[in-house]
């Protein structure tokens, strides 16, 4: 199954990425998987979660692939909640302007992960309460909140960088 952006014509651009969500019978509403691809077409255009009113949804996981570009909207919030519920692949760009809720065991980032001005990253873990990896970024608002979990940086990071609050509100945060 793939979606993607149609073809530039003419002077035009190559249209934004496609998405496809796709969840079992056997998945609870909002635990399936939001994949964002471009079909490795080039393009400056971006799919955004809405950019219009404020909004929030909820997913499973987040993967982007093959040149796609996702952007969080200043008032929205993505919740994912599953195992790897990050997926950022090689050539593909991630933006966080509003609020993303990273449930399951962090991300994994190939790609380009950016968080804007005033927005806000919460690890939630899951709910066996394996250790959550934290994405290697510069953060503008970090929050993690599971009495359990053990939240920790990756092992090639010396640092964490957040410019605005980090709020742990349960948990353990190993740096």
């Amino acid at each position: 199954m793939q979606a993607y952006g149609g073809s530039k014509v003419s002077s035009g651009e190559n249209g934004a990425a496609g998405t496809i969500y796709r969840r079992t019978a056997a998945q609870a509403p909002g635990s399936g998987s939001l994949t964002i691809d471009n079909n490795s077409q080039s393009t400056t255009a971006i799919t955004t979660l809405n950019d219009q009113t404020a909004t929030g949804a909820t997913v499973g996981r987040i993967i982007l692939q093959n040149s796609g570009k996702f952007t969080i909207g200043s008032d929205d919030r993505l919740t994912t909640s599953t195992g790897v519920a990050v997926d950022v692949r090689s050539g593909t760009t991630l933006t966080n302007n509003g609020i993303l809720e990273v449930g399951g065991t962090g991300a994994t980032i190939a790609g380009t992960f950016t968080s804007g001005g005033r927005s806000t990253v919460n690890y939630t873990g899951q709910t066996n309460d394996a250790t959550a990896t934290l994405i290697n970024t510069t953060y503008e608002n970090l929050g993690v909140n599971n009495a359990g979990t053990t939240f920790r940086i990756p092992n090639a990071v010396s640092t964490l960088d957040v410019n605005g609050n980090l709020t742990l509100t349960g948990g353990t945060l190993t740096v």
